[in-house]
């Protein structure tokens, strides 16, 4: 889950009973979110006010969402982060989301959040391309190897 990347010492961990998002800025106005196992209304919660926190007195910050293991999620975990994000949008605070998933679940789901926020979310199921659009605003320090911006 976290080979990819270089998670430093001070990233928030979130944890439920069924799953866990590691969360950090690598660069001001990136944000980077990798998770794994199962969105449930707990990780929701505490993944709206981690996002509450963090994005506080920022603008147009590019949210990274690494799925690649997240296997699904409840609907009060999808329901807790559209309206983070809706709100996040209208504050000026969140410019993009772009999503790394292989789940046509996950990917489903995006694509009611992204109704609901206004066409925001860019859904990836090649990590090469999410990983340059990572490098290509700033944050490809946070990989653990090199890839270029295309």
């Amino acid at each position: 889950m976290l080979e990819r990347y270089k998670v430093p010492a001070d990233a928030t961990r979130l944890k439920s009973d069924r799953g866990e998002i590691v969360l950090w800025a690598p660069v001001s106005g990136v944000f980077l979110q990798i998770a794994r196992g199962h969105g449930d209304v707990t990780l929701g919660e505490l993944m709206v006010r981690e996002l509450e926190r963090a994005f506080e007195g920022k603008r147009d910050i590019s949210s990274f969402f690494d799925g690649l293991a997240f296997t699904g999620y409840d609907t009060g975990f999808r329901t807790r982060l559209a309206d983070v994000s809706r709100r996040q949008v209208e504050a000026g605070q969140l410019k993009r989301v772009n999503l790394l998933t292989h789940s046509k679940l996950v990917a489903m789901g995006a694509a009611v959040v992204n109704l609901a926020i206004g066409s925001k979310i860019d859904v990836f199921s090649d990590v090469a391309v999410f990983e340059s659009v990572l490098v290509r605003v700033g944050g490809g320090g946070a990989l653990s190897r090199p890839r270029a911006a295309v």
